[in-house]
C-alpha cells in the first residue's frame, strides 16, 4: 500500500512524500516502509511509488545501501587478495589509501562523478605523472572500487 502525502518544509515549498509499506519483516515482526520525499508534483511522487512497487513485485527491489568507501574498498581487496600475487595486492592497497584518505568515511552513494573528478584532479596536481598513472591508470585499482561503488548506486536508483 502506498501512501502519498504533501509537506511543507520550512515555511518555503510544499513537497511530496510517498510511504510505501513492504510488509512485516519475518525476522522481526515489525513492519518496514520505504520513504522518498521531494517530489513537485504529485503525478511525479505516483510514478515514483509505481516503479517501486512493480520492483518490489517483481523481486528487482534493492535497498538503499550505507556501506562507507573504506569497507567497499576493504572488501574488494579481501576479493582480489584471494587470486592474486602478494605484491599485486600491496600495489593496489597503495593505490586505494589515496582514495580512502579522499572519501574514507563517506557513504558511496554521496560520491559523485564530480567528486571522483576532483580526486583526480587533486592526485594529478600533487604528485608526478608516473605517480598519477600508478594510482589512477595503471593498476586501476581506485576505478575498480569506484566502479563496483557506482555499480550499486546505479542499482538502487533504479
Amino acid at each position: 500500500m502506498t501512501v502519498i502525502k504533501w509537506q511543507t518544509l520550512k515555511n518555503v515549498a510544499k513537497t511530496g512524500v510517498i510511504r510505501i509499506s513492504l510488509g512485516k519483516n519475518p525476522n522481526t515482526g515489525k513492519y518496514e516502509y520505504i520513504s522518498k520525499s521531494g517530489f513537485a508534483r504529485k503525478s511525479d511522487a505516483k510514478n515514483h511509488a509505481e516503479m517501486v512497487e512493480r520492483q518490489i513485485r517483481n523481486g528487482e527491489y534493492i535497498a538503499p545501501s550505507t556501506h562507507t568507501f573504506n569497507y567497499v574498498a576493504d572488501e574488494w581487496i579481501n576479493h582480489y587478495s584471494r587470486n592474486a600475487k602478494v605484491s599485486s595486492v600491496r600495489a593496489r592497497e597503495k593505490a586505494i589509501y589515496h582514495a580512502k584518505q579522499q572519501f574514507g568515511n563517506r557513504s558511496i552513494q554521496t560520491i559523485t562523478k564530480r567528486d571522483y573528478q576532483a580526486f583526480v584532479d587533486d592526485i594529478s596536481t600533487r604528485f608526478s605523472v608516473r605517480t598519477f598513472y600508478l594510482v589512477i591508470c595503471d593498476n586501476a585499482s581506485c576505478c575498480h572500487v569506484f566502479i563496483v561503488c557506482h555499480l550499486i548506486t546505479f542499482l538502487i536508483t533504479l
